[in-house]
C-alpha cells in the first residue's frame, strides 16, 4: 500500500479524518481566533471595522452582515454567508468542513453549527483525530434560540435544545414543523452523500 503523503490540511479539506493536534491545523485556528477575538472586543460605535473583520474572517459574506458579539469558530474560511444574514448573541460555527448559508437567514442566540465530528472508537479520539462533514442552509432559514446542528453519519441530523424550525424539502405536499425540546433526530430529504441541504423556511 503506498504511504499517504498528503498534509493534515489537506485531508481536512478533503473531508477525511484529520489530526487535530497538527502544527498547521494549529496555525489556522490561532489565526481565526485573534480575529474572532478582535471582532468579539468592537463597540456598537465600530460597524465598520466589524465588517472589515468578518470580511477577513469568513471565505464569503457580503456588506449587510450583522453578527452580534460574541461570535466564534475554528477556520472562519470554511464559512460561506449569503445577502442579509443576522446572528444573535453567543453564535458558535465549527468549521473543519464547509458551512454555506442562503440569503436572508437568521439566528438566534446560541445557535451553534458544528460540522466536526470525533471518531466512535475511543483510541482514536483519544489521539485527536476529527473529521468534518458540509453544512449547506438554504435561504430564508430561521434557527430559534438555543439551537444546535451537528451530523453525525451520512444521514443523521439532530437538533439539540429548545427551538421552533419550520422547513420543507422543496416539496409543496412535505411542509413540516418542528420543535425540539430534547434532543431530536430526522432525516434530510434528497441529499447526496457528504452534501446536506438541510432546511428551508415554509414560503407560505
Amino acid at each position: 500500500m503506498e504511504k499517504d503523503t498528503r498534509t493534515e490540511f489537506e485531508k481536512m479539506e478533503a473531508g477525511e479524518m484529520f489530526w487535530n493536534s497538527d502544527a498547521k491545523i494549529g496555525e489556522l485556528k490561532k489565526h481565526a481566533r485573534r480575529l474572532a477575538d478582535r471582532f468579539n472586543a468592537t463597540t456598537e460605535d465600530e460597524d465598520q471595522l466589524r465588517l472589515s473583520l468578518l470580511k477577513e474572517l469568513f471565505g464569503d459574506c457580503d456588506d449587510d452582515i450583522f453578527i452580534k458579539p460574541p461570535f466564534h469558530c475554528d477556520y472562519g474560511f470554511h464559512i460561506h454567508v449569503g445577502k442579509n444574514f443576522f446572528a444573535n448573541f453567543q453564535c458558535v460555527m465549527l468549521d473543519a468542513a464547509p458551512i454555506t448559508i442562503g440569503d436572508n437567514c437568521l439566528m438566534g442566540p446560541q445557535t451553534c453549527l458544528y460540522t466536526v465530528s470525533h471518531p466512535m472508537d475511543s483510541k482514536t479520539r483519544i489521539a485527536n483525530y476529527v473529521s468534518g462533514q458540509p453544512i449547506t442552509i438554504g435561504d430564508n432559514v430561521w434557527f430559534g434560540g438555543n439551537c444546535g446542528l451537528t451530523l453525525l453519519g451520512f444521514r443523521d441530523t439532530f437538533s439539540l435544545g429548545r427551538s421552533l424550525l419550520r422547513f420543507h424539502d422543496g416539496n409543496a405536499d412535505a411542509k413540516k414543523t418542528f420543535r425540539g425540546v430534547a434532543i431530536h433526530k430526522w432525516r434530510p430529504w434528497n441529499c447526496a452523500p457528504r452534501f446536506f441541504v438541510f432546511i428551508k423556511v415554509d414560503s407560505a
